[in-house]
Formats: structure tokens, C-alpha cells, sequence
């Protein structure tokens, strides 16, 4: 590993190298250190400048480094040693981006971690992560960084590069890691659209999102609403519905991603990690709903195939929206149906309430119809006249019977097997690549 800290020092002395000498005397410091050439010469430079102004201004060190492979080192270590290998003992922060691996980690060092709060580190990560581009996210990690360390002298004045009394009642918070998607990149822009996933574990608390929208489907109000409506349903539940866009599979099939998901990042309530996942990708247009815990049991087989059909419409029309408020609507009363001992299955699966509106029409457009057949036949009658009695219709000595009986010849039996289809229901379950029992299903829209 220290081989690999030599070779970022060397793509450092490089980039002053390459600089105008104008530009290397106005930076002072590099705080921005890109191996994926995820910036361009002139973004670095303009990035390295806001990182040096928040030096001057605030006294605090703020890197980005952006590393191609970290291998099967631990990301906080790893960027633990890169920044001390600049600015050894000196209070700052450091977000660590493992290309590869589409990990990103973000960790407030040398006692600074014990003034930062947990929503000023998911602000950090989430601004990083919300960029349009590379550019766009450092610069806005950096902004992010930039206000906490205000906050931190404004609050703590006695702190000066990591010397005097640390706050009686702070919160030590070493880092945090957010496992990402990417959606999609643009090698000269070094676009990337992710969506961050953030968990911060306490006990059983945690503060994870339950709508995950890597594909950029949603508004922000519509996106807003969903989150708040999964959020209120899981808590109360003690259940999570978590509903996740993306627009790759990657390498994956829907229900590994669904399932590598769901575990990865820590979703589900009490020690069975009770909880449903609905995962769309619009760019193969596939679906996986993967349950686990407590999930197996109130979304059986038959219950989810209800489920699909019930959106699947929807999402064919790429109206996801109405797809995901179906989904969730549903998800709360199979979870307090399961909830009554008796999960909704093969055998009492629920029925949707018919629009009396559309019965009348049906109704209505039958009779038409049955009128309509019956006028036109009447019509092409136009040789047969109505008579008297039924002797009319009988041609006058064409019928004279002389003799009849009855002959029994023979008895025609057919049988059959009637087979009955097994109705023991219930949920099928495989294994996830971490081991985790998953329940669900998955198809194509």
C-alpha cells in the first residue's frame, strides 16, 4: 500500500509539473488528486484553488482523491494514510473515492472527528454524490466541508490546529461510507448520476433512505412524497419498503442486485432484517421485488404475482410513479395482513374493488350488442310469415306413420382424471450472495 501512496505523490509532483508557473506559485498545496483522469488539467487546478482558499480562511485541510483500484484495503485506512501522508498530526477531512468499486468514503481526521456532526457528514457525502459531474460534486463537497469547519470555529474557538479541550458531550464520528451505482459516465465530462446511500448504525437506529433514485425518475417533489410515505409505512410497520431505480443492471441480474442491495446496505428491521425491496432498471426495463425476514412470510408467491399485476401496467407506460404508490399501498396492507397470522395467499388473495362505472358499461354495451345481433337476424327474415296454429306449418299427407317402437343398442361410457392443482402456497426462497434467505420474483416490463 505504501507503493501506492509513492505513485499518487508522483501523479502529484506531475500535476505541478504541468502547471504555468504563474499557477503553481498560487497554489500552495494540493488537496486534489485524481488517478482516473476523472477532471480535467484545468478542474483540478480550479478545485486545488477553493481547497487552498478554505485552508487559508479556516486553518483545515479538505482532500479528494479519486483512486482507480484501492484493492482489499479498508477505505478509511487506506485514506487515513494517503492524507497523513501530506499533512501528517494536521486537523481535516478527506473523501476517498474507490473508482472500481463505486465506494466512496468520507473521514474527518486527527481529532476533527470529534466536533462533526452525523448530519453534517451525510451533507458532505450526499453533495459529493448529487454532483451533475466529478467537477460538480467536489466542488460542492468542498463548499459542504467548508461550512462545517466555520461552524466548528465558531463553536469551539480554542480548537486551533488540533490543540485544546475537546467538547465534554461531542459525538465521536470516525467516517462514513456510501456504497453507489453509477448510472452513467461520460469519460470527457466525468459525468456521473448517482444517488447517495447513507447508513449511520446506533443500535437499531439508522438513517437509511427508503426511496433510492439513481435513475433520476422522480422530482423533487414527487420523490419527496414517496420517501416520506415509505418511511412513515416502515417505522410504523417495523418493516422496510424500499424502492430503488437504477438504469443499469451492470453485470447483475435483477434479483441479485435486488438481493445484493438489500443486504449491502444494511436494510431490514430486528435480527431477520425484516423487509420488502422493489428494484426497477429502466434501462433493461426488468423488475425484482426481494423480500427477507419477516418479508418471506407476507409476500408469498401468490401474493407477489398479485402485486405485479397490479402495476405492471404502469410500468409499462413508464408511469412510475402511479407503479411505486401501488407498490407501497399494497406493501402495507400484505404486512398487516401477515400481521393476522394468515398472509394473504393462494387461497384469499385479495380482489380489487371493481369502478362501478366501468360495470355499468359493460353492462350497457352487452345489451347493445345482444340488441343489435338480434334486429339484424330479425331482418334477413323476409320469406317466413308468422301463422295461426302450429298445422300450418305441416305439408298436407307428407307424414303417416304406420308402425314405431323403441331398439336399445348399445352404452357409450367416457371418463376422465380431473386433476386437482396443489394449493399449498406459500413462499419460495433462495440465497443471496451473502448467504441471506430472499424470498420474491422478477420479469420484464
Amino acid at each position: 500500500m505504501k507503493d501506492k501512496v509513492q505513485w499518487i505523490i508522483g501523479i502529484v509532483i506531475a500535476l505541478l509539473l504541468m502547471l504555468p508557473c504563474s499557477n503553481v506559485q498560487a497554489v500552495n498545496d494540493v488537496f486534489v488528486l485524481d488517478e482516473c483522469e476523472l477532471l480535467t488539467t484545468e478542474e483540478l487546478f480550479k478545485l486545488n484553488e477553493q481547497a487552498n482558499q478554505i485552508k487559508d480562511d479556516l486553518g483545515y485541510n479538505a482532500m479528494y482523491i479519486a483512486i482507480e483500484d484501492m484493492g482489499d484495503q479498508d477505505g478509511f485506512d487506506y485514506a487515513d494514510l494517503v492524507y497523513n501522508s501530506f499533512y501528517e498530526g494536521e486537523p481535516g477531512v478527506v473523501l476517498l473515492r474507490d473508482h472500481q468499486e463505486k465506494m466512496n468514503y468520507v473521514n474527518f481526521l486527527n481529532g476533527l472527528e470529534e466536533y462533526v456532526t452525523d448530519a453534517e457528514l451525510d451533507e458532505a457525502l450526499d453533495n459529493y454524490l448529487d454532483g451533475s459531474s466529478y467537477y460538480d460534486g467536489v466542488q460542492a463537497y468542498l463548499t459542504s466541508v467548508s461550512k462545517t469547519f466555520k461552524r466548528i470555529n465558531q463553536d469551539y474557538p480554542d480548537f486551533v490546529a488540533g490543540q485544546g479541550a475537546l467538547p465534554s458531550d461531542s459525538e465521536s464520528l470516525t467516517g462514513k461510507e456510501s456504497t453507489t451505482e453509477e448510472a452513467s459516465t461520460t469519460a470527457e465530462e466525468g459525468t456521473t448520476e448517482e444517488t447517495a446511500t447513507t447508513a449511520t448504525l446506533s443500535g437499531n437506529q439508522k438513517e437509511l433512505p427508503y426511496l433510492v433514485d439513481m435513475a433520476h425518475v422522480f422530482g423533487q417533489e414527487d420523490s419527496d412524497q414517496i420517501e416520506q410515505k415509505l418511511q412513515t409505512i416502515s417505522q410504523q410497520e417495523q418493516c422496510d419498503v424500499v424502492v430503488v431505480f437504477v438504469d443499469s443492471l451492470g453485470d447483475k441480474t435483477a434479483t441479485e442486485f435486488a438481493d445484493d442491495y438489500y443486504d449491502d446496505n444494511g436494510y431490514g428491521y430486528g435480527a431477520s432484517h425484516d423487509g420488502i425491496l422493489l428494484l426497477i432498471s429502466t434501462g433493461e426495463r426488468d423488475y425484482a421485488i426481494s423480500t427477507t425476514g419477516f418479508g418471506i412470510t407476507a409476500f408469498t408467491d401468490a401474493g407477489l404475482v398479485f402485486i405485479v399485476e397490479q402495476m405492471i401496467g404502469d410500468l409499462g407506460d413508464d408511469d412510475f410513479y402511479s407503479a411505486v404508490i401501488t407498490f407501497v399501498n399494497l406493501s402495507e396492507q400484505f404486512i398487516q395482513q401477515a400481521k393476522t397470522g394468515e398472509p394473504y395467499d393462494v387461497d384469499n388473495v385479495p380482489k380489487m374493488p371493481l369502478n362501478p362505472l366501468v360495470y355499468l358499461v359493460e353492462v350497457v354495451a352487452g345489451f347493445a350488442i345482444a340488441f343489435g345481433l338480434a334486429i339484424y337476424q330479425k331482418s334477413k327474415l323476409t320469406s317466413v310469415y308468422e301463422q295461426a296454429s302450429a298445422a300450418d306449418y305441416t305439408k298436407q299427407g307428407s307424414l303417416v306413420i304406420h308402425h314405431q317402437h323403441d331398439q336399445f343398442i348399445n352404452r357409450v361410457t367416457t371418463s376422465r382424471v380431473i386433476e386437482t392443482k396443489n394449493s399449498s402456497g406459500g413462499s419460495s426462497t433462495h440465497s443471496g450472495s451473502l448467504g441471506t434467505s430472499h424470498g420474491g420474483t422478477s420479469g420484464s416490463f
